[in-house]
């Protein structure tokens, strides 16, 4: 089966909603999801960095995405869905295991801005599900 093309996730802090746009992906095995700054973000904090990190990190690589302090904050943080991330929520008895992300915007040295520049968790941070309407054996 072909590779999908990468889902990208958009981090907006220049006004409400703040974070993740969309807030919530559907991922299959082998998924890359891009998650970057967006401009607006990038013009009103200049020299913004970003943190993602991951709650579950076992089905993901790597569990921590940052850009690094002095390098180019455009560029996206590249997370891979490891090939059986989703086995145990297309098992029937776990059909709504769902993967939360912190979301942290950082200043220039790397240090969290705080505030509504740090979300966590559903519906202020974001939300990782498994495509259950995929169908495949995810590697089983």
């Amino acid at each position: 089966m072909p590779a999908r093309d990468p889902i990208k996730v958009t981090l907006d802090y220049h006004a409400p909603p703040f974070g993740p746009n969309p807030r919530k992906i559907l991922v299959r095995p082998n998924d890359t999801v891009e998650f970057r700054i967006g401009p607006e973000t990038l013009a009103s904090q200049p020299g913004c960095l970003l943190r993602i990190t991951l709650h579950r990190s076992q089905h993901f690589s790597p569990g921590v995405l940052q850009h690094s302090v002095g390098g180019d904050n455009t560029q996206p943080l590249i997370l891979n869905v490891t090939p059986n991330a989703a086995v145990a929520a297309a098992a029937p008895v776990r059909p709504n295991l769902r993967f939360g992300y912190k979301c942290e915007l950082l200043n220039p040295n790397g240090d969290p801005l705080g505030g509504n520049f740090s979300r966590d968790g559903a519906g202020v941070g974001g939300e990782i599900e498994p495509d259950t309407g995929f169908t495949s054996n995810f590697g089983t």
